[in-house]
């Protein structure tokens, strides 16, 4: 009959490998690896800033941790020395721009505007997370700067920007056939480098409008 000491010891180390990590590694890639198409690329973490996701091949991706002295760069899409991009503190905006006066019929795409203004910051290059939502109504399109989340109207962009410049990431939508009403894109800064600090300017939209999914007016 086993000791009372290692029936203890037993239920502790069954406890232990049931219960999941704070810091849980890998995170869960929702939906990243359907972006891979092939094997090498590498696309970064929405998640956080300590690594990026390697993909295997089409639809396969395994996460990868920097080391501990770097972070993951989307502008250099490497592992860079944290002394490289440090944690400096900047102002970051974003607007949003729908096609101005334009109608589109059935079978036509929408194409949304979204710029990263690096408007304040230390350095000659800076990095930008953007958040991209949609309503239903919207069927999305593609856009090479940014990773949807599968299954849900969220897409994350990855840019670099030079200090004092803009980048525009140009999203493409086309409306439902049962399409009524408002549809209006949201873009926020989900994260940068440098760090921002301004948070009035970090959110914007842009709407357009649907008599029926054949006709949408901007």
């Amino acid at each position: 009959m086993p000791s009372p000491l290692r029936v203890l010891v037993a239920v502790l180390a069954a406890f232990l490998l049931l219960t999941p990590s704070a810091n849980a590694f890998p995170p869960p890639d929702s939906g990243i690896a359907s972006q891979c198409t092939g094997a090498g690329e590498l696309l970064g973490d929405p998640v956080g800033a300590d690594g990026y996701y390697r993909c295997l091949g089409a639809g396969k991706a395994r996460y990868e941790r920097c080391p501990g002295d770097q972070v993951f760069s989307v502008g250099a899409e490497a592992c860079v020395s944290r002394d490289v991009f440090p944690p400096e503190l900047g102002d970051w905006g974003v607007s949003v721009d729908a096609p101005r006066g334009t109608t589109v019929r059935l079978g036509g795409a929408l194409k949304f505007r979204v710029t990263a203004h690096n408007l304040d910051g230390v350095g000659d290059l800076g990095s930008v997370r953007v958040r991209v939502t949609w309503p239903d109504g919207l069927s999305w399109g593609n856009s090479a700067d940014c990773l949807r989340l599968q299954g849900q109207r969220v897409a994350y962009c990855y840019l670099g920007v030079a200090h004092g410049t803009s980048a525009d990431i140009t999203l493409t939508a086309s409306p439902d056939l049962l399409t009524i009403g408002a549809l209006t894109v949201r873009g926020e800064v989900y994260g940068s480098n440098p760090v921002d600090i301004k948070a009035s300017n970090n959110r914007d939209s842009a709407t357009c409008h649907a008599l029926t999914g054949i006709i949408v007016s901007c």
